[in-house]
């Protein structure tokens, strides 16, 4: 039997989507990456010297998505409409796994690791949009709304690449690498714009692709 715990950093990167409202406007996405802190955790049975299963639960601090609007053609080109508005789809994910994995021992202290498993994964998404009217009369004229949160579950895989060094007889520090696809849902939502109104997405939902390394210590029985 054993026990991970650790903690690492994430490169997420979504599938490019754009929202266009009823007004004509067009949001594209204009940074689709970023990058996020990961905790994991991971309790498992050793088969053999070789094979192993473990039940693995990580959980992704919050990502972000920015949105722009286009620069308006003639006159409207020369007046600073890029800043008159800010949207950003914010999304946070949890993810379970079934981990089968292969290790492979270089001496009495190294081995290697090699993992493929199954993932359910659950992201919450969300618009936040943060609107700049100077003639509103409010403090820096700022109009700033949270959307309702959006909740998609998908199964998909992960794959992963580490070394084990045994510090004890029970306690060893991991090293790993994982590349770890998940979905997150995009919805029509009244996103603030030149002239505002409610968006319909180009997709309902996007991919995510997810490089995460992680430093774990694991405790074996």
């Amino acid at each position: 039997m054993y026990f991970d715990v650790g903690a690492g950093y994430a490169k997420v990167k979504t599938g490019k989507f754009s929202q266009t409202t009823s007004y004509g406007e067009t949001l594209k996405t204009s940074d689709t990456s970023d990058g996020v802190a990961v905790v994991h955790f991971e309790l498992g049975w050793v088969f053999d010297e070789n094979w192993s299963l473990g039940l693995g639960y990580t959980d992704y601090s919050t990502a972000e998505v920015k949105m722009g609007f286009p620069v308006y053609p003639g006159i409207m080109s020369i007046l600073p409409m890029p800043s008159y508005s800010r949207n950003v789809l914010r999304y946070d994910t949890t993810r379970f796994a079934l981990i089968p994995s292969y290790t492979y021992a270089l001496n009495e202290r190294l081995r290697l690791r090699g993992s493929a498993g199954v993932t359910c994964n659950q992201t919450n998404s969300h618009f936040e949009t943060t609107y700049y009217a100077w003639f509103s009369g409010r403090p820096n004229g700022t109009f700033s709304e949270s959307l309702m949160k959006e909740k998609k579950i998908s199964w998909s895989y992960l794959v992963s690449l580490g070394a084990e060094y045994s510090l004890t007889k029970n306690l060893a520090l991991d090293l790993s690498g994982a590349y770890a696809p998940f979905k997150i849902k995009v919805t029509p939502t009244n996103i603030v714009g030149f002239g505002s109104g409610a968006t319909q997405p180009s997709k309902n939902e996007v991919n995510v692709d997810s490089f995460e390394g992680t430093v774990s210590l694991v405790w074996r029985r």
